[in-house]
């Protein structure tokens, strides 16, 4: 059995499930002479920076201890970043309970680390939410609450760049292993920089609308591929996809439209 704590995006149940992770239990536990710290990049730069935890006596970082079977490990690995972003260290929590517990946590590696930056608004919001979810103290909710954030961008409604594009099947693109559809269109992620290499492992090949919908502040991991029709979208998918559009077509290739 596998113990786990999470600190960041991953106090939420939700966006465990997301990740392929079933967990028998859960609650809430802290790790003491050690803080939040938000100094690890986004892919995309308009969700600033992502949670990391650093060493810091007399503070603690409050989290979900989770107990879970060993075979969710890989996954939960592989969706971190294990050896790229992330490496994975046994440390010692203690419950509210005050039991003390031996547990995985993830910690950024020194390549990785900037300066300290701001989260989104999406990626706070699932911070607090995971919070309240596993029952986290209140003043380190409210802490989390007043996070300042990184400023949302003003998209344009997304309008493809001009000139060839072509037409895919879903079964076109089992062809072209570096392409993802996202909301119909179709990039070629093959250009994108190292710190991509995660994510497009994540994403290659497929279409991946689903997948960022799930990655919401609001979804409940229950969206289905019918839910995705334009007509079924919230405004607030709309703009969500919208605005990955844009960093896609800025990032990655477009080349098409899928059939």
């Amino acid at each position: 059995m596998i113990q786990y704590f999470g600190y960041g995006s991953n106090m939420r149940r939700v966006n465990l499930r997301v990740k392929g992770v079933e967990s028998r239990s859960s609650e809430p536990a802290l790790l003491k002479d050690w803080r939040l710290a938000f100094n690890l990049a986004h892919p995309f730069p308009f969700e600033g920076c992502v949670a990391n935890i650093v060493p810091a006596t007399g503070i603690a970082v409050h989290g979900a201890l989770y107990a879970f079977e060993d075979e969710y490990l890989e996954s939960l690995d592989r969706f971190e970043g294990l050896g790229v972003v992330y490496e994975r260290r046994e440390l010692e929590v203690r419950t509210y309970r005050g039991d003390t517990k031996t547990a995985y946590a993830y910690v950024g590696m020194p390549a990785k680390l900037q300066s300290e930056g701001k989260p989104s608004l999406r990626y706070r919001n699932i911070l607090v939410e995971g919070g309240r979810d596993v029952g986290l103290a209140d003043e380190y909710l409210n802490w989390l609450v007043n996070v300042p954030v990184h400023p949302a961008p003003d998209y344009p409604p997304f309008v493809p760049p001009k000139g060839p594009a072509e037409v895919f099947t879903l079964a076109q693109l089992a062809g072209q292993p570096l392409h993802a559809v996202l909301a119909g269109y179709v990039f070629d992620m093959s250009g994108a920089g190292v710190e991509h290499v995660i994510l497009r492992s994540l994403i290659k090949d497929q279409d991946v609308t689903l997948f960022f919908l799930q990655h919401m502040d609001s979804s409940l991991g229950t969206e289905t591929a019918e839910d995705i029709a334009p007509d079924r979208l919230s405004d607030e998918q709309r703009r969500y996809l919208n605005d990955y559009l844009h960093e896609f077509s800025r990032v990655y290739s477009y080349v098409g439209r899928l059939a």
